[in-house]
C-alpha cells in the first residue's frame, strides 16, 4: 500500500538546524499520524509568468491540517511545543511511498522493499498562515516552497558593468546563504539561449534575487526551476531533444492507456506576441506573417542593464521567435507516475489519443447484412483527436498525493 508521509525539522534554541557531517539535516520529526491526509494539497508547480513564458518554475504553496491536542506544533513560548526558537521557516518535507510495508508471504518476510521514500516536497513553514481551532485542537499550516529563499537574499555587491554576463551574475546572486544552505548552486546547470555581458549594473543595488532573478533570464531567455538531487537548473525556452514520455488515450492501438482525461483546450492565441519593443528605445522585432493571422499582439520588454542597442534587438528577437505563433495548450490528467512527476519542464512529449469509436444506430439505405438486417455504423463518442505526430512540451505540473485522488495533472503546450 502506498503511503505519504510528512516531517518538520525544528530549530534549536539558537536557531539552528542540527546537520550531519555532510550539512544534511539530521533531526526530522515524523508528523504523519497527526495530519489530516484528506487535508493535504495538491503540489503544483508552474511558471511565474506563464504569458512571456520564461523566469522563474516555482511550486506554490501547500497546506495540511494538523491535530494540535499534544501542543508539539504550538508557538514559542508555550507548553510541549516542539519549536523552542521560531516556527515560521521550519523545514519540511513530504514523501512518497508505493510499498509502505514489506510484503509477507505467509510466515516468511521478504528481506527487501519494493520501493523507497522519495521526497515530493521540501518547503518550509509559514507563520502567516498558521490557523487554529480550539474546539477540534486542529492547526492549519501553510507550506511554501524553497523559491522563497530568493525572497530572503540581496543581489550581493561584485556585479561589474561591462565585464559581468548574464551567466555570471545569475552565478553571483544565487550562491549566497541561505540560498545555498538549501540549494546545490553549480555554474555547470546553467545554460542560457542568449549570454551577453551586462552594460549596467547599479539598479541591482538593493533588489532582491528574485526580482534579479526574473530580468536576468528575461535577457538569457530561459526559465529557472528546482531539478533532481536539490539542484537549481537553468535552462533554454527549447524542448528537449529526445521525446520523454508518451500519453496514450484509450482508443491508443500502440501500448497500453495512460490517460484518465484531457481538459482545457486552449488554441493559445492569448499566448501570441508578435509585436515586440524595448522600453524606452527605438527597437523593434515583429513578425508579418503572425499580425496578418493573429492581428497585432504587442510586448514591452523592460531590460534595464541592457543599453546596447545589438544587444537589445537581440532579446526582441529571442522573444518574437518564440512567442509569435499560436501554440495549443491542454491539460492531461493521467495515474500518478514517479518518472512522469521526475520530467523536467519542456521535456519533449506526445500525446496518442484518436478518436474512440462506439456502435452506433446510423443505417444504409441500400446496404443490409447478409441476413436481411440493416447495417450499423460505428460512430465516435467525440471528433476531438490527438496525433502522435504532434510534439508537445511540459509547462506545468499539479501532483495529488491523496491515495483516494492519486494522479498527475500535467500542462502541455504544443512545439510549433
Amino acid at each position: 500500500m502506498a503511503r505519504v508521509r510528512l516531517y518538520i525539522a525544528p530549530f534549536d534554541d539558537t536557531g539552528a538546524l542540527s546537520l550531519d557531517g555532510a550539512g544534511e539535516i539530521d533531526n526530522w520529526r515524523e508528523i504523519t499520524k497527526d495530519v489530516h491526509m484528506s487535508s493535504i494539497d495538491s503540489v503544483t508547480e508552474k511558471l511565474d509568468r506563464t504569458d512571456f513564458e520564461t523566469g522563474l518554475i516555482s511550486v506554490s504553496s501547500m497546506s495540511f491540517r494538523i491535530l494540535n491536542k499534544n501542543g508539539y506544533y504550538s508557538e514559542v513560548g508555550t507548553n510541549y511545543t516542539w519549536f523552542k526558537y521560531r516556527r515560521k521557516g521550519t523545514p519540511f518535507k513530504m514523501t512518497f511511498d508505493w510499498a509502505d510495508f514489506e510484503p509477507m508471504l505467509d510466515i516468511v518476510k521478504f528481506p527487501f522493499r519494493f520501493s523507497d521514500e522519495q521526497t515530493v516536497f521540501y518547503g518550509f513553514l509559514d507563520d502567516k498562515q498558521a490557523d487554529s481551532d480550539i474546539k477540534s485542537h486542529s492547526l492549519t499550516f501553510q507550506v511554501i516552497g524553497r523559491e522563497k529563499l530568493l525572497s530572503d537574499a540581496f543581489v550581493p555587491a561584485g556585479l561589474t558593468a561591462g565585464v559581468s554576463t548574464v551567466s555570471a551574475a545569475l552565478l553571483l546572486i544565487l550562491d549566497q546563504a541561505p540560498i545555498n544552505e538549501h540549494l546545490d548552486i553549480d555554474a555547470g546547470n546553467f545554460s542560457l539561449s542568449y549570454d551577453p555581458v551586462l552594460d549596467v549594473v547599479s539598479h541591482f543595488t538593493g533588489m532582491l534575487v528574485k526580482d534579479a532573478l526574473q530580468e536576468l533570464l528575461n535577457i538569457g531567455s530561459a526559465v529557472a526551476y528546482i531539478g533532481a538531487d536539490d539542484a537549481l537548473i537553468i535552462s533554454p525556452r527549447t524542448e528537449s531533444a529526445d521525446v520523454g514520455w508518451t500519453f496514450r488515450g484509450p482508443a491508443c492501438e500502440s501500448g497500453i492507456q495512460n490517460v484518465n482525461h484531457i481538459s482545457k483546450i486552449h488554441p493559445g492565441e492569448g499566448q501570441v506576441r508578435n509585436y515586440i519593443t524595448i522600453k524606452d528605445s527605438a527597437i523593434v522585432s515583429e513578425d508579418a506573417t503572425s499580425i496578418d493571422k493573429n492581428d497585432p499582439q504587442p510586448l514591452i520588454i523592460d531590460v534595464p542593464p541592457i543599453t546596447d542597442n545589438t544587444k537589445r534587438q537581440t532579446i526582441a528577437d529571442n522573444t518574437k521567435n518564440l512567442l509569435r505563433n499560436k501554440k495549443q495548450k491542454i491539460l492531461v490528467e493521467a495515474p500518478y507516475n514517479e518518472t512522469l512527476a521526475a520530467l523536467p519542464f519542456y521535456t519533449k512529449v506526445l500525446v496518442d489519443s484518436p478518436a474512440l469509436y462506439v456502435t452506433g444506430s446510423s443505417t444504409g439505405i441500400y446496404e443490409v447484412s447478409p441476413y436481411n438486417e440493416p447495417t450499423t455504423y460505428a460512430v465516435p463518442l467525440s471528433s476531438f483527436e490527438i496525433g502522435s505526430d504532434v510534439e508537445w512540451v511540459i509547462v506545468g505540473k499539479r501532483r495529488t498525493y491523496r491515495l483516494d485522488k492519486l494522479k498527475i495533472e500535467v500542462d502541455l503546450r504544443r512545439v510549433s
